[in-house]
């Protein structure tokens, strides 16, 4: 390998000195090598020859190995770093890492007045592991997620405050709750509602809030929580948050069960949010758990370094002073507008014995002749109809029933559909109820 690399430099001298006023990419071209291995080695022959080196020490090229050994990491930064993770600064509630240490150690003072080199990420893991400040784990792949664009895409979940005691004739089990909203794009934490009445009607109000102050974003993804997707027994429509969100552009993902990775970056924070503050902190009323959750939003947001790779070691609102703007909350909304997204939807219903047929939990007539029939019903959104067809036959076209039918302000549509939610989450709740009493009644 060393005498083919030592016949390619010269091939390139012999070449220089035959044809002088040949350019870089002609020599490149000859001699079959990149035009940037031309240059380095033409400029190395002009500058060691002025030197008076000889054409054979030259073609040698020069050692890789460091003439000198490289340079003792100060015992005042070893001391400062070991300082750090024993003691985190600034209100810092977890052990700090070496991402963490090397943006501290840049903000020292001290270091700075006498100019202090500040060591590499992986020379301060060193130190750690030299000081047995870590202990040796097996090693973990770790894939990433794809980042979306700053404030295009949030993430939503609920967090138990489990440290507020139950009551003793009251809710026995999420006494005070936290929507936690997160931007994936960002690690932002946009905001942190804390309330002991979640409902869907709150939960959705909340949302709603958040988004007045932000605006809209591309996409929210939510887990399964009832609140969010859960619908009465025999809905062929969807919950209330999803009509909301279809009625305002929002795109509304909703986790596969079983699968919290979806919604990664607000489970992540959860567990920050659970060991930095509340595990610490102990909140036992809402008072505290709502001051407690306020304060460590400011310090998420604006002290503690973050390690996500689009943080890049910063606090979120440092790596992102300044937020893109989303579109703000239309003035006026069309609150029948979610129909469109279900166009051409299918159902199958069976004729009953009064002639009629249930939809979305209200009734519509078809036909005595047709009692114990099946039909398909076809939803045709622009017309805000269901198609009635037997036997491939299309018999009648019934209007949709409970619907707004015309524009109404946003705050209109927020009081619509904060109804609606609260309705479907009532129905749901009492059907939930004679279901386990007739269960328990069962002998």
């Amino acid at each position: 390998m060393l005498l083919s690399y030592y016949a390619a430099r010269a091939n390139l001298y012999f070449l220089w000195q035959l044809h002088p006023d040949w350019c870089h990419a002609r020599f490149a071209q000859a001699l079959d090598t990149s035009l940037g291995w031309v240059k380095k080695w033409l400029k190395r022959f002009r500058d060691e020859q002025a030197q008076g080196h000889s054409l054979e020490t030259i073609c040698q090229g020069h050692s890789r190995a460091r003439i000198q050994p490289s340079p003792k990491t100060s015992e005042v930064v070893v001391e400062r770093v070991l300082a750090l993770r024993d003691a985190p600064p600034e209100g810092l509630r977890r052990v700090p890492g070496q991402e963490s240490i090397h943006y501290y150690l840049q903000r020292d003072s001290m270091l700075q007045f006498f100019e202090v080199p500040i060591p590499s990420c992986r020379t301060i893991y060193r130190i750690l592991k030299r000081n047995q400040r870590i202990a040796a784990r097996p090693d973990v792949v770790h894939e990433p997620m794809e980042r979306p664009a700053p404030m295009s895409v949030w993430q939503i979940d609920f967090k138990d405050v489990s440290s507020v005691a139950a009551q003793a004739e009251g809710k026995q089990q999420h006494v005070v709750e936290t929507l936690n909203i997160i931007d994936t794009g960002t690690s932002l934490l946009l905001d942190a509602h804390v309330r002991a009445d979640f409902t869907a009607e709150t939960a959705l109000e909340a949302l709603a809030s958040t988004l007045a102050r932000y605006g809209c974003p591309q996409r929210i993804t939510l887990d399964r929580d009832p609140r969010w997707v859960g619908s009465p027994a025999g809905s062929d429509f969807p919950a209330a948050l999803l009509r909301f969100g279809a009625c305002l552009g929002i795109e509304i993902e909703v986790c596969a069960p079983h699968h919290p990775q979806q919604n990664g970056f607000v489970e992540r924070y959860n567990r920050t949010y659970q060991e930095e503050c509340l595990a610490l902190e102990r909140p036992t009323t809402l008072e505290q758990a709502h001051s407690v959750t306020t304060s460590f939003q400011d310090h998420y947001n604006r002290e503690r370094p973050h390690q996500g790779l689009a943080c890049g070691n910063r606090p979120p609102l440092t790596a992102f002073a300044h937020p893109v703007p989303l579109p703000a909350l239309p003035t006026s909304v069309d609150p029948d507008s979610w129909l469109t997204s279900l166009d051409g939807l299918h159902l199958t219903r069976k004729v009953d014995r009064h002639g009629m047929i249930s939809i979305d939990l209200k009734r519509y007539y078809i036909s005595s002749q047709l009692v114990g029939h099946r039909v398909d019903v076809r939803l045709d959104a622009p017309t805000r109809c269901v198609q009635i067809v037997h036997e491939q036959h299309a018999l009648k076209s019934l209007p949709l029933r409970g619907l707004v039918g015309t524009v109404l302000s946003f705050e209109q549509f927020l009081s619509h559909m904060l109804h609606q939610a609260r309705a479907q989450y009532r129905l749901r709740s009492l059907q939930q109820r004679h279901y386990r009493t007739a269960v328990k009644a069962t002998p």
